[in-house]
């Protein structure tokens, strides 16, 4: 059968499904926390994709780009949420799917013992040197922001199904 929007399936809750209705998106339960984007300054090679897809090369870019320890797309590739090691920080179009589609995967996030959604989220998506995209989850507005804010920046990674 075709995977369905809020079904928890593979580790996390699916937003996303392909034209097949075999593969898509899950998002992890719970956010990893609040810290910085990482290496504010510096230009991080090939971390600029925003399509739907881009976030696993992104995270792959950002990492070899910068090696502080604990910024967000560290935390993600490092997640062993429900078993599963290939989780990564979602582009900024699958962010954006994220907080479309929240009303529908909110239920199913709690019930599996997680947790709804915050204001602000990473994306992968650098916009500059010193900025990369975030998501407002209240809105629906995407804007870039300082890659060292992490006053409210939350994490929510995601994996391929």
């Amino acid at each position: 059968p075709a995977a369905q929007i809020g079904e928890f399936r593979d580790g996390g809750v699916v937003f996303w499904v392909d034209a097949s209705g075999q593969h898509g998106l899950v998002c992890d339960i719970q956010d990893l926390g609040m810290v910085e984007w990482g290496c504010e300054g510096t230009s991080i090679l090939g971390a600029d994709g925003t399509a739907i897809g881009s976030g696993q090369q992104n995270t792959i870019d950002i990492l070899v780009g910068c090696s502080t320890v604990g910024i967000a797309a560290d935390l993600c590739a490092n997640s062993t949420a429900q078993g599963y090691n290939d989780w990564f920080l979602p582009g900024k179009d699958a962010l954006y799917e994220l907080y479309d589609k929240q009303n529908e995967i909110n239920f199913s996030l709690l019930i599996n013992g997680g947790s709804g959604f915050n204001e602000y989220y990473w994306s992968s998506s650098e916009y500059d040197a010193n900025d990369a995209w975030k998501q407002y989850f209240l809105s629906g507005a995407q804007f870039n922001s300082y890659k060292s804010n992490i006053s409210i920046t939350h994490v929510r990674a995601i994996r391929v199904f």
